[in-house]
């Protein structure tokens, strides 16, 4: 039986292609967003985990220059927060995963 509201044409079947290719970027992209700060938080090791310390490491590589390191608001001495390690971070502490900028 033949019915032409069926049938899979070329055009047809570009143009539902394109929809679903469309359909999937934008939840790939929807997917990676942060649902929370809290979420994210939770993902981050803890100070003890990471080896933090308060002081500069003794070839002197410390937060400040490190890729990571989110500088504090209130000046360079002030305490900031890090992309890998959860709590306040001091500018002149280093851990285990310091890796320079």
């Amino acid at each position: 039986m033949y019915n032409k509201d069926v049938e899979l044409t070329r055009r047809r079947w570009l143009k539902e292609t394109a929809n679903k290719a469309t359909i999937m970027a934008v939840a790939g992209i929807a997917a990676t967003l942060p649902i929370t700060q809290r979420a994210a938080a939770a993902q981050l090791t803890s100070q003890a985990a990471a080896g933090y310390v308060d002081q500069p490491a003794a070839d002197g590589d410390h937060c400040a220059i490190c890729q990571f390191f989110i500088a504090g608001t209130g000046g360079p001495s002030s305490s900031g927060t890090c992309q890998a390690v959860a709590g306040s971070i001091n500018p002149q502490g280093h851990c285990s995963f310091f890796s320079p900028r």
